[in-house]
């Protein structure tokens, strides 16, 4: 059985090798060559510095496209919730894509519903 500082030191190991193997080699060929778990530390790693980066300088010459389908938006840098924690089912993505094409075409949206995940 694998003891959990075993686990923490491979994984450890691993990212550091695959975050130096990221600087040296083209993005699509390094994501076929590591685990899922080191693409997505090192991805959020180079995403967070870019942001920042980005924020250091100023979002005023900074303007992010957004495209669903055939409609697309300007980001707004908006709080966008905790979508971790957001099941994603067929309807989810249904009514993310009709409020996107309906904020497109300058309509608005609200969504509601009897949906809940605690108790009352």
């Amino acid at each position: 059985m694998i003891k959990k500082s075993q686990l923490s030191k491979t994984s450890t190991f691993v990212i550091s090798r695959s975050i130096r193997s990221y600087c040296e080699s083209p993005r699509e060929s390094w994501v076929m060559k590591w685990p899922g778990q080191a693409i997505l530390c090192i991805s959020q790693t180079y995403w967070t510095a870019n942001i920042h980066q980005v924020i250091k300088n100023g979002l005023e010459d900074e303007k992010m496209i957004t495209s669903v389908i055939n409609s697309s938006l300007t980001h707004s840098y908006e709080y966008l919730g905790n979508t971790v924690w957001l099941v994603t089912t067929p309807l989810t993505d249904c009514c993310y894509r009709t409020l996107f094409g309906a904020l497109h075409l300058h309509l608005g949206g609200a969504p509601e519903g009897p949906a809940r995940h605690w108790e009352d």
